[in-house]
């Protein structure tokens, strides 16, 4: 599935010592997934996203890791998907100047476990230019793309049927139904 980054908030930055890390706390990225108006991405599924994170980041370039929440949210099917995720990040600067800020591409690229109300793993990259104040720091988006892929299927509720879920997405079957007795609504979710 894909999608675009349309928000970050402030979150809270700590300076690390004189180290040139900055320790990011509590930021939230929020985005759209599957909105042909936006830089014509198709997505399996039309809906939001939100990043909420903390990371470890040189302030120079933007790169360190950064891991936290990912919610999705399917509008078709009002579901709301969550997962716990690890990502690593480099920025390279495109534009700055320190009485008016600038601008930097950042690439990101990490891995999603979904924790409620799914099973299954997913990995995510993507660019994000991003808009810096005077002290670059992060303050806006620019522009943005992020590509999602990977397998997971709703948590049915059934400790049983989840247990059978969770081992077909172990074995990597792409395109199959699982064998689940009397489950209702079993869509698995292919991108």
């Amino acid at each position: 599935m894909s999608g675009s980054f349309n928000g970050i908030n402030e979150g809270i930055v700590t300076q690390i010592g004189d180290t040139g890390l900055f320790w990011v706390q509590d930021r939230t990225a929020t985005g759209i997934l599957g909105d042909d108006e936006i830089g014509g991405l198709e997505s399996d599924i039309e809906g939001t996203f939100s990043m909420t994170y903390d990371a470890i980041v040189a302030g120079a370039t933007q790169e360190g890791p950064f891991w936290g929440e990912f919610e999705i949210h399917d509008d078709e099917e009002d579901e709301e998907y969550t997962a716990f995720f690890y990502a690593r990040s480099v920025g390279e600067l495109i534009s700055f100047d320190p009485e008016t800020g600038g601008s930097m591409d950042i690439e990101i690229e990490g891995r999603l476990r979904f924790t409620e109300n799914a099973f299954g793993r997913a990995s995510f990259e993507g660019s994000v230019e991003v808009a810096l104040d005077q002290g670059g720091h992060i303050v806006g988006i620019f522009d943005s793309n992020l590509t999602i892929e990977g397998f997971w299927v709703p948590d049915i509720g059934n400790r049983w049927d989840s247990h059978l879920a969770s081992r077909w997405i172990d074995r990597g079957v792409e395109q199959a139904t699982p064998h689940i007795h009397e489950s209702t609504d079993m869509d698995a979710v292919l991108v």
